[in-house]
């Protein structure tokens, strides 16, 4: 690292000490742009980058005053393990298509022509009719790739009130989807 990108971080460091939100700000006006690129090269995608960005300096409010080193190489890090939670996120989006492509071949002939978004729509609206927390796990776990303890400590549940959430939005689905 340059000597003077080195002092300035040094300095950014002992202002998160004395004032948190100037510190944020400066480090964000200091950083983005370089951390924004970072991302694009990755994703290819400005608006999904720029989401990660604001993901990235979320999480960096929350654990900022802990940041001991490089300001710069704290914000890379941190981005690149959201970059990588949203590639795992899109393929158990993708997987989870497939199976209820799967699913439904059992159930309907080729001929009715059923697409991935017909499907899509179908499923949230049917999500739609249950309770907000039984929504939200389905589609954290299903579409957003997390675990159900991580669902849990999202929604103030236990493990095993998210898994019925989900053991629930399953059936409902299978039963609208028949019906249809």
């Amino acid at each position: 690292m340059k000597k003077k990108q080195q002092s300035r971080e040094v300095a950014l460091l002992s202002l998160i000490k004395k004032d948190k939100r100037e510190a944020f700000e400066v480090i964000y006006d200091t950083f983005s742009s370089d951390v924004f690129s970072y991302i694009f090269t990755k994703i290819g995608d400005k608006e999904v980058s720029k989401d990660i960005l604001q993901d990235t300096f979320i999480g960096f409010w929350d654990k900022m005053e802990k940041v001991e080193t490089s300001i710069i190489g704290y914000l890379k890090t941190s981005a690149k393990f959201y970059i990588l939670k949203y590639f795992r996120s899109k393929k158990v989006e993708h997987k989870y298509t497939e199976y209820l492509q799967f699913f439904l071949n059992d159930f309907y002939r080729a001929d009715y022509g059923i697409n991935e978004q017909d499907l899509y729509r179908r499923i949230l609206h049917i999500l739609d009719k249950l309770p907000k927390k039984c929504k939200d796990s389905f589609l954290l776990s299903r579409f957003d790739g997390m675990s159900n303890e991580e669902i849990a400590v999202k929604l103030g549940v236990s493990k095993g009130t998210v898994e019925n959430y989900i053991s629930l939005a399953i059936k409902e689905i299978r039963i609208a989807l028949l019906k249809d």
